[in-house]
This record gives C-alpha cells, sequence and structure tokens, in this order.
C-alpha cells in the first residue's frame, strides 16, 4: 500500500539530521559524498514509485518521484546546477503533460507519462 509519509519522513528526517548532503546536489563543484547522497536519494525514490506503477497506481508512483524533485530544488546550490536544471526541466514537463490531461482515464495515462518523464530523469542522473 501507499505510504506517502513514509518517503516525506525519511526526507524530512535526512534534511534534518547532522549529514546535511541529502538532498543537497551540485552539478559543478561537487564532491563524492554530495552526489552519493544523490544518488541514493533517487534509489530510494525509484524503489518507493517503481511497485505503485507496477500495481497500477501511476499517480501515487508521480507524487513520490516529485516529492523528491521538490526536496532537490529546495536546496539553493541545486537551482543553479546542471543536474537542478535537469531536475526542472523534467518536473516541468511532467506537469504540463497532466495539464493536458483530460477525464479520469486520460488523467492516469497522463500521471503515467509523467511519472516515466521523471524516471528517465532520474536514470539520466
Amino acid at each position: 500500500t501507499f505510504e506517502p509519509t513514509r518517503l516525506r519522513t525519511w526526507l524530512d528526517a535526512r534534511r534534518h539530521s547532522r549529514d546535511k548532503h541529502v538532498p543537497r546536489i551540485m552539478a559543478e563543484n561537487h564532491d563524492s559524498d554530495e552526489m552519493e547522497s544523490l544518488s541514493r536519494l533517487i534509489k530510494r525514490a525509484i524503489n518507493e514509485g517503481a511497485p505503485l506503477y507496477n500495481e497500477g497506481m501511476k499517480k501515487e508512483c508521480y507524487e513520490v518521484y516529485m516529492e523528491v524533485i521538490r526536496a532537490a530544488l529546495a536546496e539553493s546550490m541545486l537551482a543553479e546546477s546542471t543536474v537542478g536544471q535537469v531536475l526542472d526541466r523534467a518536473a516541468e514537463e511532467a506537469s504540463q503533460i497532466l495539464s493536458a490531461g483530460g477525464g479520469s482515464g486520460e488523467k492516469q495515462d497522463a500521471y503515467a507519462e509523467a511519472a516515466w518523464i521523471l524516471r528517465h530523469c532520474f536514470d539520466d542522473i
């Protein structure tokens, strides 16, 4: 079953922990710890989202992926980085897909497409 609070709780705990590397992401001048933390965050999102998608819960999968992107983009240094720009573009493209979605059946298809846009972005990072 989908529990969005589990991922949010994990993200919040990481944000408030002493390890401030998650979700801090920097494309330029990054160190290996920061990029490893981004990798862990993305893997966690995929581990949470992919089973939801496979169970037909496309909207919930999309929400998990977007939660991670929002958390990552909340880091000020990220917004100016190449990785931040890639995440932001993917989020914008996914949002446009959802805005264009029609009725409930079309909306589910839109969530599926939006989730895949975000997943491909994660895979590219």
